[in-house]
Order: structure tokens, then sequence, then C-alpha cells
């Protein structure tokens, strides 16, 4: 049985997740279901809660992160949001996102 989950949230904020989703081929129903499936597989919250804003990182912080990312790109550890979404869907389906 499907059940229905209601929750309130600011219009502007409804808006911009609901954007950023369909930027991203998916949309903010299958976020949430991606978010429930990983919460149950890591047993927690699907990522590390922290107090760190990305305006309060130091300069080189900025500049490790920036690195590794530039260092993903040029291996060619990059997808589209298509392939990334079609990837992401296939683990969740088979319980191993890793």
């Amino acid at each position: 049985m499907d059940a229905v989950v209601e929750i309130t949230m600011d219009k502007e904020l409804l808006d911009a997740v609901e954007e950023l989703y369909r930027s991203m081929g998916t949309t903010f129903e299958e976020a949430a279901r991606m978010f429930a499936r990983e919460s149950i597989r890591v047993q927690g919250l699907p990522f590390r809660p922290t107090l760190v804003n990305w305006e309060d990182l130091s300069p080189q912080d900025v500049e490790d992160k920036v690195r590794r990312a530039n260092a993903d790109i040029e291996a060619g550890r990059v997808y589209t949001s298509d392939e990334a979404a079609a990837i992401l869907e296939a683990r969740f389906q088979q319980g191993q996102l890793s």
C-alpha cells in the first residue's frame, strides 16, 4: 500500500527545490524517496550534518575542494544529470547505494 506524506514549507523554497531537481532530470518527490531509501541503508541521515557554510571555509579549504573537483573532472569521474539519476536509481533499486 502506498502512503502519502504531506509537508509544509515556504513556497519560494518549494519552487526552488522543484526547479533544482527538474534541472537534474528528476523530481522533488523522487528525491524524497531517494533520501528515505538512503536513510534506511545508512541507518541515519544520508549526509554529514555540519554547521560550516561555504562562506566559513578558509581559502585553503576552498582551494582543496576545487582541486579535488578538478581531479575528478580530469579523471573522467563525471556524469550528466541523466546518467547520474539512472545510476542512482539502479543502485537504489538494488539496495546498493555506495
